[in-house]
């Protein structure tokens, strides 16, 4: 429709956990739970919320990197393949590996080295997902590879080196080049600068922005800094406990935050030229092996009612470019 923004992925209803032994007996534990969301084109969509609360797992999810213990309940995940829509969670992972992964969708993990194999040069990387996904011959693959390599602004050194002999920062300039190297639409980013100084991360975060625009991919960024997201992204999807609890742009949470959960997030933010004693957000995550009836921040929530404790917010549309799951707003 005419005005509305080109919809490449679209989450729907997306449930899945993990298996857990208890001695006999094997119990499902929620990590994702009944999430729905879209993924536009050309976008930066953030994922944001503490430790713990499902981010990492849903974008495993997203990817179809699904291996026990970790499995998908229910829902959807469809993606724009050019010529149709693709479910990732009916397809297998014989066809993700020829028709979806680094084609379509593309996944850069927290830890670039398990990514890059050490034993092999960083063009080797290149070369080979160049010969498996264009069918060109060895020698074609490697002068693509260098020529590529060349114009994503990394040097012949790097290009010759293996993996260990690159900095943290430098190597996961490597892995955001290998992850855009067949142009995919979606690109889905876990924690890409944990374990980064400040100026490397800031280094990284740049490039990745850049190449993301000049290759026209739609980006999801998941980070527990409000910063970087307040940095780098247009929308801003907030998870608690397995559960979206707000989304919208990212401007508009960061100044005007509607769920008491989002709010307690930004107070915690230290503020430029402010020196009095930031607020910390009491309580800890609920458990997810047996979370709480109802909404699952009610133990943790300053504007708790009733009603939060026994039955569990829907997603409510708020001036048509937010979404909160809240009973303050219902």
């Amino acid at each position: 429709m005419s005005g509305y923004p080109e919809t490449v992925m679209e989450v729907d209803r997306l449930r899945g956990g993990y298996i857990q032994q208890r001695g006999d007996t094997q119990v499902y534990v929620d990590a994702v739970s009944s999430v729905s969301f879209r993924v536009y084109r050309d976008e930066v969509l953030g994922i944001a919320g503490e430790s713990g609360c499902g981010k990492s797992t849903l974008v495993k999810i997203l990817y179809g990197l699904v291996k026990y213990p970790l499995i998908v309940r229910e829902g959807s995940v469809f993606i724009d393949g050019g010529d149709g829509k693709i479910d990732l969670t009916k397809v297998d992972d014989d066809y993700k590996k020829r028709h979806v992964w680094w084609r379509i969708i593309s996944y850069i993990p927290q830890n670039s080295m398990s990514v890059l194999n050490p034993l092999q040069k960083i063009k080797d990387h290149f070369a080979e997902n160049l010969r498996i996904h264009m069918g060109i011959d060895k020698a074609q693959a490697y002068r693509r590879a260098v020529d590529y390599l060349l114009d994503m602004g990394l040097q012949e050194d790097v290009i010759d080196a293996y993996p260990h002999q690159l900095s943290g920062g430098m190597r996961q300039r490597v892995v955001i080049a290998l992850a855009l190297l067949m142009k995919p639409r979606v690109v889905l980013a876990d924690e890409p600068t944990t374990g980064l100084d400040v100026i490397v991360q800031r280094g990284v975060l740049q490039n990745l922005l850049e190449n993301q625009k000049r290759f026209k991919s739609s980006l999801v960024l998941v980070s527990h800094d409000i910063g970087i997201h307040a940095m780098v992204t247009n929308r801003l999807i907030i998870m608690y406990a397995g559960k979206l609890v707000e989304i919208g742009n990212t401007n508009d949470i960061i100044s005007d935050p509607k769920h008491p959960y989002t709010e307690a997030l930004i107070e915690s933010l230290p503020k430029l030229g402010d020196k009095s004693l930031r607020k910390g957000l009491g309580g800890q995550p609920p458990d997810l092996r047996s979370p709480p009836k109802g909404c699952r921040f009610h133990p943790r929530c300053p504007f708790v009612m009733d009603i939060c404790r026994s039955r569990e917010p829907p997603p409510i549309e708020i001036n048509g470019n937010r979404v909160v799951s809240c009973w303050l707003y219902k």
